[in-house]
């Protein structure tokens, strides 16, 4: 099978790859090089009991220890969010993107089938969230020694995988339903609107007796309930957050094998 559509959608996100990772990579150092300053700090713990900060700080425990510290100010809240909508934008764009471009016609008229361009386009998706995801990993596990940030290797990958595989869920839904729909804005709205709500569904369900027994609805749930940073990677939640991404591209193809395309 050719690999023509892969190979032409990396071509063509290559340099907005460049500037994600390069921000990414910024984002990650800034925060690295704040910790000296701020592990002796102890009084910042105190803030966990309030409620307003517990509900947006997951299951973070301590704002002063190595994990606490990466969890808090990276891993709970600007990490996801940003990998989430590099891989909700990239998704939506894979398909819907293209017919609202007018080109997929175009892309259809070449003597590749429907399943392939998905397949491909997929592909894309995954391989460039990836790439942040190691960008990531890579300038923490390369720099955090230098700043005092002292995390065994295996928990630093636990920790990038689960956070791949999370925005690859929400990239899968951002697919499925540009494939379905073939209206971008309508699928950005959907991903997004349900990575916010999730968000808060997972942050909130301890505090809040009636949506606690909902809280594993919550892809973040998945993502940072085991707190892979600390303890590792928890094969069943990563096997969860693979799985939602994989039945999206199942979906996916059966949507847009039978969907009219309009030239």
């Amino acid at each position: 099978m050719s690999l023509g559509v892969f190979t032409r959608t990396i071509r063509e996100n290559r340099k907005a790859l460049f500037w994600w990772g390069l921000g990414l990579a910024v984002y990650v150092l800034i925060n690295a090089a704040f910790y000296p300053d701020f592990k002796d700090q102890t009084s910042f713990n105190e803030l966990l009991k309030s409620e307003a900060v517990k509900a947006f700080s997951g299951n973070v425990t301590s704002f002063t220890s190595p994990e606490g510290y990466l969890n808090a100010q990276i891993f709970a809240l600007v990490a996801p969010i940003l990998l989430i909508i590099y891989a909700v934008g990239r998704g939506t764009d894979a398909v819907a993107g293209e017919e609202g471009r007018g080109t997929l016609p175009l892309l259809l008229a070449n003597p590749v089938r429907r399943e392939a361009v998905v397949l491909q386009k997929f592909a894309a998706m995954t391989v460039t969230t990836a790439f942040l995801a190691l960008i990531h990993f890579a300038v923490l596990a390369t720099f955090a020694p230098s700043f005092e940030l002292h995390i065994g290797l295996a928990n630093q990958v636990a920790m990038g995988t689960s956070l791949f595989l999370l925005a690859l869920a929400f990239g899968g839904v951002g697919f499925l339903l540009g494939a379905a729909t073939g209206n971008r804005s309508l699928a950005t709205g959907v991903s997004v609107t349900l990575a916010t709500g999730t968000y808060l569904l997972f942050n909130l369900a301890p505090l809040v007796d009636a949506i606690e027994p909902f809280q594993k609805f919550s892809p973040f749930y998945y993502y940072f309930q085991n707190d892979p940073l600390t303890n590792g990677l928890d094969l069943w939640h990563a096997a969860a957050l693979a799985g939602t991404a994989l039945v999206c591209l199942g979906l996916s193809v059966l949507a847009f094998r039978h969907r009219d395309i309009q030239a």
